[in-house]
């Protein structure tokens, strides 16, 4: 019985220095380590910046979620 090769699972940048300008509901949650079900409801609900797009898209400005995560922009 022959084992097919595994192919690790490629990871996006997870880091706020290196994070996008804006990012998807995914691409958020994974930075603030919530689940993406979580962030949409908390954006649904304005807890979080957000900015909707079309009728379940959700999109998020770098800035915007790091001033309200806390986290102080990098020299």
């Amino acid at each position: 019985m022959s084992r097919s090769k595994v192919t690790p699972i490629k990871r996006p940048i997870t880091s706020w220095e290196k994070a996008p300008l804006i990012m998807d509901t995914e691409y958020a949650a994974l930075l603030l380590g919530l689940y993406p079900d979580t962030l949409r409801r908390m954006a649904k609900r304005g807890d979080v910046p957000a900015k909707r797009v079309g009728q379940k898209l959700w999109k998020f400005e770098k800035n915007a979620l790091m001033a309200w995560a806390g986290v102080k922009e990098q020299a």
